[in-house]
């Protein structure tokens, strides 16, 4: 999720819905049982294309930016940092992991994903014609559903085209979602019945469905089930932090740094159940990988041992950038970290 120091008012919700995002996304990784919630795998990575998609529409439509500036701003906030947690990771896996596992993309693919969503919507999104970005949102799932019975000569260009045009169709859906909900005030009463009624919508659609994940495009049972629960679900999430959650000083916290959560928490999950199974098999209790992803309360553990290390992290990150902003090379490479 790109960062946003720049924008004017800033909307603390914003951060807030970003940190429960990150978090659900993150405990997606972790806990294996996901049917328990089954839509905490799909529907917060829909989320982050729409609320980037909400964002573009709420605080940067009417600046009239160019496309060469728009094309230079996001090449900074989303490739740069691709590309610097890509060689990062790749060196890591060198020393670590490569004995153990193949190497992989990680979550670290929403960025690059991201990129091509916002360049492919941009022309869509600068007409400021709402009727628009509807059509596009109803043509990028018509197209979603024609590829998907096609075979690409290549997997992983047909792979990346298949996410982009995904991507597009949630980025589209939350410039919508913003246009009509500029003017809209609704009742806190009002918004606790429509999340409650959204997320038990969502979830028995996503019970029914079975198995989606944005990345694999995989839409289950039906590409309209799929649809429905990912934006009942984004819907119901931005409503909950907007109208009630409206502020959090630690999701708003995680929220500004969630480049560096999608980047690393996969590792340093990987890291804590091997040295959790390890320590546990010494003390002659042993739990294995298998139970520590499989129990929802081991899940948990794991996931807020995560976020305490990512602290750690995220402290790194911003010391690293204090030291190198004044040199111009440094100053675009951390530019994605918060002072």
């Amino acid at each position: 999720m790109e960062n946003n120091t720049a924008l004017k008012p800033r909307l603390h919700w914003i951060d807030v819905l970003k940190g429960v995002g990150i978090i659900l996304i993150m405990m997606g990784h972790i806990n294996s049982q996901t049917k328990s919630v089954p839509w905490i795998y799909s529907v917060p990575v829909a989320l982050f294309f729409a609320l980037s998609g909400f964002i573009f529409s709420t605080f940067e439509i009417n600046k009239n930016i160019s496309f060469k500036e728009f094309l230079i701003k996001r090449l900074k906030s989303l490739i740069v940092p691709f590309i610097l947690f890509r060689l990062v990771l790749v060196v890591y896996w060198l020393l670590v992991e490569r004995r153990f596992r193949e190497l992989d993309m990680g979550p670290i693919w929403f960025l690059p994903a991201l990129f091509a969503a916002e360049i492919i919507s941009y022309f869509i999104c600068k007409k400021k014609n709402p009727l628009l970005n509807a059509i596009a949102f109803i043509l990028f799932f018509a197209a979603l559903a024609g590829l998907k019975y096609a075979k690409f000569d290549n997997y992983a260009i047909g792979k990346c085209i298949m996410i982009a045009i995904n991507a597009s169709a949630w980025y589209n859906f939350g410039f919508l979602e913003s246009c009509i909900s500029k003017n809209l005030k609704i009742k806190k009463e009002y918004a606790a019945i429509a999340v409650c009624a959204l997320l038990a919508i969502t979830t028995v659609c996503s019970i029914y469905n079975g198995t989606v994940s944005l990345y694999s495009s995989l839409f289950g049972k039906s590409i309209l089930l799929y649809i429905t629960e990912n934006a009942f679900g984004t819907v119901a999430l931005i409503m909950l932090c907007k109208y009630l959650l409206t502020k959090s000083a630690p999701l708003e916290y995680l929220g500004r740094y969630t480049i560096i959560l999608f980047a690393t928490h996969e590792p340093i999950k990987r890291v804590l159940l091997k040295l959790t199974e390890i320590i546990t098999t010494k003390l002659g209790k042993p739990l294995s990988i298998d139970f520590l992803q499989g129990n929802f309360l081991t899940s948990l553990l794991i996931l807020l041992a995560v976020i305490l290390i990512e602290l750690i992290v995220i402290q790194i990150f911003r010391f690293i950038k204090s030291k190198t902003k004044s040199k111009g090379a440094f100053r675009i490479l951390f530019a994605f970290v918060h002072d």
